[in-house]
This record gives structure tokens, sequence and C-alpha cells, in this order.
């Protein structure tokens, strides 16, 4: 069985807690650190880029990859990456949108005939447990308590 975490927050009174994406190893079939093409070859998956953001194209090599293989790159540039697949039989399903001159963590995911990929921004809203303040000319009175609302997604593999 082999599971991935992926970006969960939760919210407390005026104050918001986020936990970056992480792989871990349940069956040996490790999570690496990995540089160069993006190989999808383990169920563990593979992190790129984690110290620093790749610029440019990426290549996605499935010559040996598994169903179920993952991997997350980091990524930030001026243009919005041109994303290949070798051999390019499999089809691309891209969920979300690279935002240009921002940090994107991209995901990739190996299906029987298409790999996944998904565009999101780490964002941490507030880390202060400060009440906002009021517009001016405003009253602080109307302002009880800060609200927003954060979706996540927890994936796990059964295999």
């Amino acid at each position: 069985m082999s599971c991935i975490k992926i970006s969960q927050s939760a919210i407390l009174p005026s104050k918001i807690i986020v936990q970056s994406a992480s792989f871990k190893n349940v069956s040996g079939n490790e999570g690496l650190a990995s540089t160069g093409n993006i190989l999808l070859d383990k169920i563990g998956g593979r992190t790129y880029n984690e110290d620093t953001p790749a610029t440019g194209n990426i290549t996605i090599d499935t010559t040996n990859s598994v169903i179920g293989g993952r991997a997350i790159k980091e990524h930030n540039d001026s243009i919005a990456p041109i994303i290949s697949i070798i051999p390019s039989i499999l089809v691309k399903h891209v969920l979300g949108s690279y935002i240009v001159d921002e940090l994107n963590e991209i995901y990739f995911y190996k299906k029987s005939n298409k790999i996944i990929i998904k565009y999101t921004q780490p964002t941490v809203i507030g880390t202060e447990n400060i009440a906002p303040n009021a517009p001016s000319g405003g009253s602080t009175t109307n302002i009880t308590e800060t609200t927003a609302t954060i979706s996540w997604t927890t994936a796990t593999d059964n295999d």
C-alpha cells in the first residue's frame, strides 16, 4: 500500500496552518529526490527541484513507468512550460493553471492510458492571530471573526 499526502490545510480563528505536500514510503517503493526528465517509475513517487524551482520545458519519460507512478516538480518561470511525453502514445489530462512568475507545484500521475498533470500554487494566506482592522471611518464593533474557505484532497492508493 502506498499513500500520497497532498497539501492539507486547517483553519483556526484568524490563523491558517498549511502542511506541504510529501510522499510517504509504505512498501519499499520509496520516494526519491530526482533531477532530469520526469520519471513515473515509483509508486512512492519522485520529487524534483524542491530546493530550487526549475525553469524551462518539461519532459516526462514513460519508458519504464508504472501505473500509479507519481512525481512532483517545483517550477517558476516567466512562461508556462511545454510538457512533452516520450513515448508520445499517452494522453495528457491537465488540471489547474500554471501561474507565471510564481511557485507552481506540478503533480504528475500515471494511469493506464494517460498522464494526469495538476498545477497548484502553494500559498500561506496568514500566520498571525490578529483581527483585521476596520476600514477608514468604520467601526471595529462589526468585525467579529475572519473566515476563509479552503479545500483539500487526500488521495490513497491501496494497491
